[in-house]
């Protein structure tokens, strides 16, 4: 697997729950469409703060607070599959 600047592989993916059945979030990409998809649904700060910390990403130390942050607000929403 090549990592590039933008992209970096989340160790383990995170399963979110989705329809019709749950979706896996491997890479900062992955995650990344994800909250695009969300925030089009949802136009709350913690997910308008998301969608800024991934558009920020451009070290692995960035991807890895994304992803931490990412997970924290699916935890709080109870998407977490």
């Amino acid at each position: 697997m090549v990592t590039t600047l933008q992209d970096y592989p989340i160790v383990p993916p995170i399963r979110v729950k989705d329809r019709p059945r749950p979706r896996r979030l491997e890479t900062i990409q992955d995650a990344r469409a994800f909250v695009d998809e969300a925030l089009s649904l949802r136009r709350t700060p913690p997910w308008r703060e998301l969608k800024a910390r991934f558009d920020r990403v451009q070290s692995e130390e960035d991807a890895f607070e994304a992803i931490g942050a990412l997970h924290d607000v699916l935890a709080a929403e109870e998407l977490l599959a």
